[in-house]
């Protein structure tokens, strides 16, 4: 069972607050959650061995290496199916982001690996 200790509203705060740096909410929850989805990686040894880039540059470069682990995870580099290059992410957001996974982890039962509440990311209505 999984046990949620997160609201959804913190999560709506988290894309609210890179929505303010991004200018667009959608673009907040997929940096969001790519960084989320990145962590959530490396910390399972999902992802190649190595230490993770900072920022969003290494962000990109982290779901580029995780592209290239799987033929099923080939759009995590897809511009067209993750389209975070058409939104450059500034220092403030990384910043928002970086500090909210630091603080919570992106899987909040250690007996799933798959990542389940990621997906409250993408739940958030449009604004």
């Amino acid at each position: 069972m999984t046990t949620r200790t997160l609201l959804h509203a913190a999560y709506d705060r988290l894309t609210a607050a890179v929505g303010c740096g991004t200018g667009d909410r959608r673009t907040a929850a997929l940096f969001s959650h790519a960084a989320a989805l990145v962590r959530h990686a490396h910390e399972h040894g999902l992802a190649p061995a190595g230490e993770r880039p900072p920022g969003p540059d290494g962000l990109l470069k982290s779901l580029e290496s995780l592209a290239g682990c799987h033929p099923a995870l080939t759009p995590l580099a897809d511009p067209a199916a993750l389209p975070l290059l058409e939104q450059p992410l500034g220092s403030a957001a990384w910043a928002a982001i970086k500090e909210f996974w630091d603080r919570h982890p992106a899987l909040e039962d250690e007996r799933r690996v798959d990542g389940y509440t990621l997906g409250d990311a993408y739940q958030l209505p449009p604004r």
